[in-house]
């Protein structure tokens, strides 16, 4: 495996540090926290350096501990002289210095049919803790708004019982840290300010997968919250019984309350989100914005990154079309999705499974270039432009009905564009 010295030695090219920042980290960082913990961060090269940007304070804490300090070796060994920031895109703004930090609030967190049950019950925890849902576990796919909702439940306990009525933890976190602290079993610090709080939240539990320690010390935190009746919120990717990598015993805990699910958001919820984070700076025309969230955004994670480059002029709306998306990588993609050959898709056959994945590469080729119909049929082996047409029409009419697939195209779009 690669390891951070050995990225050293590659040439000096500017334009590239991003890059070549990112894959250091993957090579330098535990696989298992680098998994986590990369996809939160962008890095961007601007006149003033390279900044790490995370979604939040949560995450911020987290690559501060674990991922900074490699980071910054890094930038002097490679790039001497390039100043390197971490940026939180929840902190208050540079004009407003004297401003404590926001907690996310319910009021801010844009609802959208695939979260409202998962909203009412972060509510109710708050109105009625320990008593109805606990622990309340929440579960969805990446950006579908877990991390906000858990920061707003400890806000508002936080307004209600200062500092220490909530006590907010993350995943990798509590492998790195938490779990050796309470495994010393000292009675100050972390663990006497989880006795002492009313609520309890961890998020992106997903990272105790195999973690036999952090595994162990959840279960009995979980255990004495119950029997003092504090409230428990807990988030992952998948419900308690699935995640992969857990002893029985704690996934049934963590299921012993009400499990709720989030879908993805929909198109116009991260559209909402878009426009609220970058204000003035999105004055286009709704469809182009709409086609750019679309191929760009397709969580509320990369909805938030996606604003913040249209805030800071790092994209051009007017050019928002894919022009690095070519026919070839638009096949290679969807084949790759689809466990198919690149000639499946240009070629006669008629299967099922093909003509699906014939019909998202279409659907690619119209979102993502600029091209004629009789050019996008070219790209599947000359179809003509009345067989595009109508498998245009049939997958677009699939894709509306199975989120399943919407995520698909969402994030084979994603693939096409960093490609």
């Amino acid at each position: 495996m690669q390891r951070l010295e050995d990225t050293f030695a590659m040439p000096e090219r500017p334009n590239d540090l991003p890059g070549r920042l990112r894959s250091a980290l993957a090579a330098d960082l535990p696989v298992e926290l680098a998994e986590i913990l990369l996809p939160t961060i962008t890095i961007v090269s601007d006149p003033n350096g390279l900044a790490l940007t995370v979604p939040n304070a949560l995450w911020a804490a987290v690559v501060r501990a674990h991922a900074l300090p490699a980071a910054e070796r890094w930038v002097v060994r490679a790039a001497p002289g390039t100043a390197l920031r971490l940026v939180d895109l929840d902190e208050t703004p540079a004009e407003a210095p004297t401003q404590d930090r926001r907690e996310p609030l319910f009021a801010d967190f844009l609802e959208d049919p695939g979260n409202q049950i998962a909203l009412a019950a972060c509510r109710r925890a708050v109105e009625e803790p320990g008593l109805e849902h606990n622990p309340l576990y929440i579960h969805g796919p990446a950006g579908c708004g877990k991390s906000h909702l858990l920061g707003a439940v400890a806000g508002e306990f936080r307004t209600m019982l200062g500092d220490s009525g909530a006590v907010l933890l993350d995943g990798p976190g509590f492998v790195a840290v938490a779990a050796q602290e309470l495994a010393r079993r000292a009675t100050d610090g972390l663990r006497a300010r989880l006795e002492a709080a009313a609520v309890i939240l961890i998020d992106g539990i997903d990272a105790l997968a195999g973690r036999d320690l952090a595994q162990e010390e959840l279960f009995h935190v979980v255990n004495a919250a119950l029997d003092r009746g504090a409230q428990l919120v807990i988030s992952g990717r998948v419900a308690p019984r699935r995640l992969p990598g857990f002893t029985e015993r704690l996934a049934s805990r963590l299921g012993w309350g009400l499990t709720v699910g989030l879908d993805a958001p929909h198109l116009e919820t991260r559209v909402a989100l878009v426009r609220r984070i970058a204000g003035a700076a999105v004055v286009t025309d709704a469809t182009e914005l709409t086609a750019l969230v679309d191929t760009q955004a397709p969580d509320m994670h990369q909805a938030v990154i996606l604003a913040e480059r249209l805030r800071r002029g790092g994209i051009e709306l007017s050019s928002r079309s894919a022009a690095g998306a070519s026919f070839d990588s638009i096949v290679q993609a969807v084949a790759e999705h689809f466990n198919l050959r690149p000639g499946d898709l240009t070629g006669k056959r008629r299967h099922a499974e093909v003509v699906q994945a014939r019909g998202i590469a279409l659907l690619l080729g119209r979102r993502l270039t600029s091209h004629s119909l009789e050019a996008l049929g070219g790209m599947v082996g000359g179809r003509d432009h009345t067989t595009v047409l109508h498998a245009l029409r049939s997958t677009e009419v699939r894709v509306a009905a199975d989120p399943q697939l919407q995520r698909a195209v969402q994030e084979l779009s994603q693939q096409v564009l960093e490609r």
